[in-house]
């Protein structure tokens, strides 16, 4: 036997994972973005999958704006692999 979600449920899920994306793509110029995607992810509970994944790492230190976009891609596919 499988389980089949609802479409109510696949509907909810991907309301979570649009919040959450927003949540973490939305940050002042001001504000910390590796700090804000930490937090995010910490409020869904997921800081030990993260960290397993190497999520937030200190490479690519010399140019941070490199290191914001390839963290943005790993997010986007962190959030919709553990929201479920």
């Amino acid at each position: 036997m499988t389980y089949e979600k609802s479409d109510a449920v696949k509907q909810a899920r991907m309301s979570l994972i649009q919040q959450a994306l927003g949540e973490i793509f939305n940050v002042p110029d001001y504000s910390d973005f590796s700090r804000k995607a930490f937090y995010v992810i910490a409020k869904f509970g997921l800081q030990i999958p993260a960290k397993e994944e190497g999520l937030f790492t200190n490479d690519n230190r010399a140019n941070p704006e490199l290191r914001q976009d390839e963290l943005k891609t790993r997010l986007k596919e962190f959030i919709f692999k553990y929201i479920k």
